[in-house]
């Protein structure tokens, strides 16, 4: 769901007024955390981007899940485009839940 959100933004607001644009996702597991990147060669962001104040229900969900629900972080960064990064404690996110038997 991460993932879903985080590319769809790219897609709606990272290049406007452009021909075209890249979309790197990154996924790996890193000692005792989750590491989960999503970043564009877009337009970035505003200057007065503040995560704590968006209006956009899907980054508010997302929020949520990932602080909440998962003790995690997530991390906005503006330089040549827009990098989203999500960092989740292993210990609040099980693999053996999603294995099926």
């Amino acid at each position: 769901m991460a993932i879903n959100e985080l590319v769809i933004n790219c897609f709606k607001h990272a290049f406007i007024n452009m021909s075209s644009g890249t979309i790197h996702i990154q996924c790996k597991k890193l000692d005792d955390h989750i590491f989960i990147a999503v970043n564009d060669n877009g337009v970035g962001l505003p200057d007065n981007f503040d995560p704590s104040k968006v209006t956009s229900l899907g980054l508010s969900i997302l929020h949520g899940i990932v602080t909440s629900e998962f003790q995690g972080r997530i991390e906005f960064k503006s330089k040549n485009g827009t990098t989203a990064e999500i960092k989740i404690p292993s210990r609040s996110f099980s693999l053996n839940q999603y294995r099926k038997e």
